[in-house]
């Protein structure tokens, strides 16, 4: 028996396929890149009732009390970073 993955489903007409394909691929270049947390694709393609593509749904904790928050100006010739700090 497989392994039980919650998943967040998207469906639409068959003309819709295209666009699911293309939103797949761009999610496994993103994870290809191991640079951000991306949902996995489960599937994608096209059933009796239209196109859909099925993707991990993903979970996320509660944001700290205090957070932190990088302000950066940048011009032509300066560069200035400021760190904002909230609580």
């Amino acid at each position: 028996m497989p392994d039980r993955v919650d998943a967040f489903v998207k469906s639409g007409p068959a003309s819709a396929l295209a666009m699911f394909e293309a939103e797949a691929e761009g999610l496994r270049e993103l994870a290809a890149a191991n640079a951000i947390r991306v949902p996995r694709v489960i599937d994608c393609g096209i059933d009796t009732d239209g196109a859909f593509i099925a993707i991990e749904r993903l979970t996320f904790e509660r944001a700290a009390a205090k957070t932190e928050a990088v302000d950066i100006d940048v011009t032509a010739d300066t560069f200035q970073q400021t760190v904002l700090t909230t609580s």
